[in-house]
């Protein structure tokens, strides 16, 4: 798929200290690619070859704490954890995750065996509503959010926080993108951009992330009618939370935002 890169300019009225950091790994498919060494070595455990998402978190001293290999999470020493989520329906309409999942710290203090939220967003086959054939299924289209305690050993199987859309033979693309500790708080956005192919619809909403929980959406722009669509590949946020960039087939545009997250202009 060709793809173009979209910068969505925030106006935020303050500042996200910088203190951002790349994870010193990237594990994918039994490899670690160690951005410390410029290396791509062994991880020593044997894992499941990936089909949409694969991400972990490390320790202060560069040890794994668990992996996530789509729907499933294996410790840092490769014994497996259990699954992010329910497939209701696995062989016939198996579930999609889109490919990015985040992992951060669930509060300013961190520690290796603390807390994490693991963030992805979800093409789920609900329901069958139609005939013998199953043509026509229900598709939600969902964000979800599970927490995970290494130094316990457990993880919090979760259902979706938030839905976007709910209807039949729906198709959509999403894509997420988190901000540091905003300055002075422990609370974290969490950005979704979505486009509806079914709908001709496009949205930026964010979340409010903290430690006790998830608040929102807040809506930052609406467009309908395919108007300035906004079709998300890949998400990232600015550390300044200043600029939204995402990655979308055959368009560019930007868009420029007030400190109400109202639309000044898009070109």
């Amino acid at each position: 798929m060709f793809c173009l890169a979209v910068l969505l300019l925030l106006s935020t009225g303050f500042l996200v200290a910088q203190t951002t950091f790349q994870m010193p790994k990237w594990p994918l498919n039994g490899k670690e690619v160690n951005f410390i060494d410029g290396t791509v070595d062994n991880t020593g455990v044997s894992l499941t070859t990936p089909k949409f998402v694969s991400n972990g978190y490390y320790d202060r001293d560069n040890n794994p704490l668990f992996y996530v290999i789509d729907n499933n999470i294996w410790w840092g020493n490769g014994t497996y954890a259990g699954q992010l989520f329910t497939d209701v329906d696995p062989i016939d309409w198996p579930d999609e995750m889109f490919p990015e999942v985040i992992i951060v710290p669930k509060d300013t203090l961190y520690c290796d065996d603390g807390e994490f939220y693991i963030f992805y967003a979800l093409r789920q086959y609900v329901e069958d509503i139609s005939d013998s054939r199953g043509d026509n299924p229900v598709i939600n289209y969902s964000l979800a959010c599970n927490e995970v305690f290494p130094g316990r050993g457990q993880y919090e199987p979760s259902e979706p926080f938030y839905t976007a859309d709910s209807s039949v033979n729906h198709a959509a693309s999403m894509g997420i993108a988190i901000t540091d500790f905003i300055p002075g708080t422990n609370h974290r956005r969490l950005y979704l951009v979505y486009y509806s192919w079914t709908h001709q619809e496009s949205f930026v909403k964010f979340f409010d992330v903290g430690p006790d929980g998830i608040t929102g959406p807040y809506n930052v722009v609406t467009y309908t009618n395919n108007y300035k669509l906004f079709e998300p590949c890949e998400v990232e946020i600015s550390r300044d939370m200043s600029k939204l960039a995402f990655t979308r087939p055959k368009y560019f545009s930007n868009a420029l935002l007030d400190n109400s997250n109202d639309i000044i202009s898009v070109y």
